[in-house]
């Protein structure tokens, strides 16, 4: 090759580059280049040889019509089937231009091309009249023994109607391949091309079964002259592939396939139409063998194809991307495959519309993915837009829509919304009893869910609903169906805990619901008789029961306590009654700023009953009723267990009983004390007790709340990142009601440093909700709190000058973002003022802070204040690191974003490609970190209209992302600083 490189050269030099002994140079380097597979060069050569046979005189009509040849010939092997078609007719033009030219060997083999090539475009009928002009030259050239004809078929309209309509066009070219096999000594091209002509015959007349064999038989020949990596190898691999497929022989097509593919992508491109169909069909078939592993590069790279070449939102990617999230899904990793779907969800919204039932799909396999991960509550909302789109398609009542009600009724249960499931399963009930019948299957499995549900709060109801589903199931299923089998399970298990429910006080479990109603003399005192039946009669009497429940005024709580600590005690009623009033006479008035006084006689028998808590009991009583009313996870004691038993160890504890370190007996005593309900997983206290024992706890205990809350939700000690969202949602409310009570408190409750943290940290998580939900009341609240931990910093001599500038940065980043700039452009200033005060002017500090202040004031009316700052910011870290830090190429550009408009924008252009040399000499020229600053460069060239120069800059973008993609990101230098916005 090298060899005849160097003679074109000097042919070059020798005659000059339009001269025609160039064109044969470059003709035979081309043949070369075409034999090793190099189509694209040689494609430029053959054109090259093309151009100056056609304008230099002294060329041959032998060497034109070579050139147009050659050129056709090779346009067909890379599917460039159009332009090939036209040189083939320029050809055929100049050969009959020739004397006899119309009857000569070289016409009819440019017809037999042409004929092929309108075969292989499916233009069958224009294929078929070219063989039947190819017939005729064969005729005048040899004579029928040496074509594919019969004697009774050699007029051209008979021949051509039995083509057309399929009959006797097979049997003819089945005598010409006898022919052609009986006068050839050896496999040949022309063997080969005869085989696939009649292939392709038959696959056009769908005779699959008789294609197949004569298909295989050209793949052999082919492979056998000119390799399996050969093009035209290749393209009867691809056809017998779809051959196979099409058969349903998909295990039998893929071999082919990557055959074809590589070979497609080397000679015709990685882009061209039949690679892309070969790597699709390939790809498919991958994944339904759940060869998984290997379908995903292959399914990415169409994928990537796509949006290169027709946009992120075209149509097409929608079942493409579908694929490739579904194959991620398979192969577990579910991040990946959550992106996918939600891609596939915009292309879905962009082509068919946000309420199409295309949607729903998407929707579907988002919320499968999160659930997969256990993100139950972040899958919910797509669900509930997948009810929404499809009572408005099908209507309210249709059965797909009660399969929705149920499957969000599932996702609320895990996502711990019981109360939400409730109604959307009774609605799904109501929906398929109405469009299925009431012994659908599909209504079993809903009275199933219904009542498992149910067990906890209603088990008289969910028993009925079990009995009924079992009812159903066996009419629908079979008695020993497994569905059927689980229904009586689960409703075994609730007939036991009925039963030992039912020897439990039921009266106790109604008194707490009712959280301190009045209740009459007689429900009172049957109450408290049913209560106490435990112990021996003569501890009860009448009397002294309607005695006590006149002093006590018929409060159910207040009851309930006093038959507890009866209980416990083993006291008789009228030694209760006797404690009650001397306890009650001794009371003095306890009233705190904001609290309304509680109910004496709550007051009263809660001092009584608390007396024979243990410390760690009460302890916990203490801290409870800071936190919402709402339950609280057990997981945010037991995980800090040594906070509460600390705390109980500052009551005074009874001679009789040590404190008591283990929270879970602390758990146990109250319990026994029907202080608090305890459910799965959380623990609660009723809303009258919270008030007051507010009033006996204080501000000590409201500290102690606090510390529990802020080692709760306190940051990764190690990365220092925020704790997840799933474990943030369950602890906000407790959290925020704490912190409203240091509020009341001027935030003066305990330790002063935790009390800052928690409302800092309080403040990160509601910013990043802000991004899920509503934004603007929660950057509110978020910025609120962040005013009050800034208050806290500033008022302690003791903290840290590096901590104000950090608070004063928070309310500035909070305000930026909730669009305030110009009110963050104050907290800023100030926090700018106070480093350059502790840090100095020219410190790397002070100068993120002068870009903090500079982006914050971009936008706002002060815009030109920016750029001074920027450059100053600039000069500190070029003088600080150097000039060709990454930090200084961060830095300008910044400053460039700033100076692109108006008159400077020469400048930003310049300060764009100072910052793109300091890159590429720190990270190489392919590296990924480089497409931020190239992309801003190519849109300034851009947006001045210099589409020449930006070209090669995105250019250049497309092959660092696709070397990445191929080869991984290459390592990035490491100690870098953080950027300002990260810090």
């Amino acid at each position: 090759m090298s060899r005849l490189r160097e003679a074109l050269a000097k042919a070059e030099q020798e005659h000059g580059k339009e001269a025609p002994e160039v064109a044969a140079r470059l003709s035979e380097l081309a043949s070369h280049l075409e034999a090793a597979d190099s189509f694209q060069e040689a494609e430029a050569l053959y054109r090259r040889a093309l151009a100056i046979r056609e304008k230099a005189s002294g060329v041959t009509p032998a060497e034109l019509e070579s050139s147009l040849n050659n050129l056709a010939d090779l346009l067909r092997q890379m599917g460039q089937e159009k332009e090939a078609l036209e040189l083939y007719q320029r050809l055929l033009t100049c050969i009959e231009k020739r004397p006899d030219g119309e009857s000569s060997p070289e016409a009819a083999t440019c017809v037999g091309s042409k004929a092929e090539l309108l075969l292989s475009m499916h233009q069958s009928q224009s294929a078929f009249v070219e063989y039947l002009e190819l017939l005729k030259l064969h005729e005048k050239l040899s004579g029928l023994s040496h074509i594919a004809v019969s004697s009774k078929l050699n007029k051209a309209q008979d021949l051509r109607e039995n083509i057309l309509t399929g009959r006797g066009s097979v049997p003819l070219y089945q005598q010409a391949l006898q022919i052609h096999e009986e006068a050839v000594s050896a496999e040949n091209a022309e063997l080969a091309t005869c085989h696939s002509i009649i292939a392709g015959l038959l696959l056009f007349q769908a005779r699959n079964a008789e294609a197949e064999p004569v298909l295989r038989r050209a793949l052999e020949i082919r492979t056998s002259i000119m390799g399996p990596k050969h093009p035209l190898t290749a393209q009867l691999a691809y056809t017998l592939a779809e051959l196979l497929e099409r058969t349903k022989r998909k295990k039998e097509a893929m071999p082919f396939y990557r055959q074809a593919l590589p070979v497609q992508e080397k000679a015709l491109g990685p882009d061209a139409a039949i690679t892309c169909a070969c790597r699709v069909q390939l790809a498919q078939l991958l994944s339904e063998q759940n060869l998984h592993q290997e379908a995903l590069p292959l399914q990415q790279r169409i994928v990537e194809n796509i949006e290169r070449t027709k946009g992120p939102e075209d149509h097409s990617l929608f079942s493409h991307l579908n694929h490739l999230a579904n194959t991620l899904h398979s192969l577990r990793r579910y991040p990946e495959a959550e992106a996918a779907y939600r891609k596939e969800l915009l292309v879905a919204e962009k082509s068919f519309g946000p309420d199409n039932s295309m949607v729903t799909g998407s929707l579907s396999m988002i919320a499968q993915t999160l659930s997969d991960m256990e993100r139950w509550k972040d899958a919910v909302p797509f669900l509930r837009r997948k009810l929404a789109v499809h009572e408005k398609n099908l209507g309210k009542v249709h059965e797909t829509v009660a399969v929705d009600l149920r499957v969000l009724a599932g996702y609320l249960v895990k996502a711990g919304e019981p109360r939400e499931a409730e109604p959307l399963l009774r609605r799904s009930l109501m929906i398929l009893e109405k469009t299925k019948g009431p012994e659908d299957a599909q209504v079993a499995v809903v009275l199933k869910h219904l009542a498992d549900l149910l067990c906890d709060v209603e088990p008289r109801e969910a028993e009925k609903l079990y009995l009924r589903a079992i009812k159903v199931s066996k009419k629908s299923m079979g008695a020993g169906h497994s569905f059927t089998r689980e229904i009586a399970e689960h409703y075994e298990a609730l007939r036991q805990t009925l039963k030992k429910n039912d020897a439990e006080d039921e009266g106790l479990r109604a008194v707490l619901k009712l959280n301190g109603k009045v209740w009459d003399e007689s429900t009172a005192v049957a109450f408290l008789k049913k209560q106490i039946s435990s112990l021996s009669a003569a501890k009860f009497t009448e009397t002294d029961a309607a005695k006590l429940v006149q002093q006590m005024k018929g409060n159910s709580l207040a009851l309930a306590m006093a038959a507890a600590c009866i209980t416990e005690q083993k006291l008789t009623l009228a030694e209760y009654v006797q404690r009650w009033e001397k306890e009650s006479a001794g009371l003095k008035e306890t009233t705190a700023a904001g609290e309304a006084s509680p109910d004496k006689v709550l007051v009263a028998t809660w001092q009584l009953s608390a007396k024979y808590l243990t410390p760690t009991a009460r302890a916990l009583m203490a801290l409870l009723p800071w936190l919402a009313e709402e339950a609280v996870p057990l997981s945010f004691f037991t995980e800090q267990a040594k906070l509460v038993a600390d705390a109980a160890r500052t009551f005074a504890a009874p001679a009789d009983k040590a404190p008591d370190a283990k929270v879970e007996a602390g758990f146990d005593e109250l319990e026994r004390h029907a202080l608090i309900t305890q459910e799965p997983l959380s623990i609660t206290c009723p809303t009258p007790l919270q008030a007051l024992l507010r009033l006996q706890s204080g501000a000590e205990f409201l500290g102690r709340a606090t510390s529990l809350m802020h080692a709760v939700v306190a940051k990764d000690p190690a990365t220092q990142r925020m704790r997840s969202r799933e474990f943030w949602e369950p602890a906000l409310p407790h959290v925020s009601r704490v912190l409203e009570f240091q509020r009341q408190f001027g935030d003066k409750a305990g330790d002063a440093q935790i009390t800052r943290s928690l409302l800092n940290d309080c403040a990160e998580f509601l910013q990043y909700k802000a991004q899920y939900s509503k934004a603007t009341p929660l950057l509110d609240e978020a910025e609120q709190l962040l005013r009050r931990a800034l208050k806290l910093a500033e008022e302690n001599p003791a903290t840290q000058q590096a901590d104000r500038i950090a608070a004063l940065d928070k309310i500035g980043a909070v305000l930026h973002r909730s669009q305030r700039d110009e009110d963050a452009a104050v907290f800023y200033r100030r926090s700018l003022e106070l480093c350059e005060k502790t840090q100095g002017p020219e410190s790397l500090k002070t100068a993120d802070s002068l870009d903090r202040l500079a982006l914050t004031l971009a936008p706002t009316r002060q815009g030109r204040d920016a750029t001074p700052l920027l450059r100053r910011s600039l000069a500190i870290r070029e003088k600080a690191l150097g000039p060709m830090d990454r930090e200084v190429a961060l830095s300008l550009g910044r400053l460039a974003f700033q100076l692109n408009t108006g008159d400077t924008v020469k400048e930003a252009e310049q300060l764009y490609r100072r910052a793109l040399v300091i890159e590429e000499k720190i990270y190489g020229a392919e590296h990924p970190a480089l497409i931020p600053q190239l992309t801003s460069l190519g849109n300034l060239l851009r947006a001045q209209q210099r589409d020449s120069e930006a070209e090669p800059v995105f250019k250049r973008i497309r092959l660092i992302r696709e070397n990445t993609r191929i080869n991984g990101p290459p390592p990035s230098p490491t100690g870098a600083r953080k950027s300002p916005a990260a810090q």
